[in-house]
């Protein structure tokens, strides 16, 4: 209906993203304190992911938070660091990756990450101006929607439209050219949705 139920997180210094655990875990992206808070739905405090207000471990003023179809956690960390990471339902750190720069694989400002039903993890690299698509573990780019199209396609092959998949492709690829990629989605049938910065 809308109706405000409540309000909280005063311990947040800066809110970036959040997101809800399939488990019912709400997940704050605290970029500023360099963690991802996590609290239960009635707003109290039950864990973390980093070392609050520590850069480098391992987040660096980390983006936004998703979570994969077998309750993974991904974060995007792009302010300080050019990272995705992986982490297991209980936030034990699995794996990460990522490096500065422009080539596959590579980030400058990874902003936004999500996850596809069948694992497939999205990365919107904000300063690069596309949205990278990998495996679960990051291991393989499997599409990058700045460059070629038929890329996107293959990358989003699992999709209940492929040709809307496409066409979504390319006009991120085309508002890329003038804007950067902020925030990428996806729907529950895999659709692809971004959101950017206004040129």
């Amino acid at each position: 209906e809308g109706r405000r139920l409540g309000a909280w997180g005063e311990a947040v210094l800066d809110g970036h993203f959040l997101a809800v655990h399939p488990d019912g875990r709400v997940f704050v992206v605290d970029r500023d304190m360099h963690e991802i808070v996590v609290f239960d739905m009635a707003g109290q405090r039950i864990g973390g992911l980093g070392t609050r207000g520590v850069p480098g471990a391992p987040f660096n003023a980390p983006c936004d938070v998703a979570f994969g179809p077998d309750g993974s956690i991904y974060v995007a960390d792009g302010y300080g660091n050019s990272l995705a990471h992986r982490f297991d339902t209980s936030g034990k750190l699995i794996g990460q990756w990522g490096s500065p720069g422009s080539g596959p694989g590579e980030f400058s400002t990874p902003h936004s990450v999500a996850v596809l039903p069948d694992g497939r993890v999205a990365v919107a690299d904000r300063e690069n101006n596309r949205v990278q698509v990998f495996t679960a573990d990051g291991a393989k780019v499997l599409a990058s929607a700045s460059t070629v199209q038929k890329d996107v396609a293959d990358g989003l092959k699992g999709t209940k439209n492929l040709e809307a998949a496409a066409k979504v492709g390319t006009r991120v690829a085309e508002r890329a050219k003038a804007a950067g990629i902020e925030q990428v989605v996806f729907d529950r049938g895999g659709f692809m949705y971004h959101g950017r910065i206004a040129a």
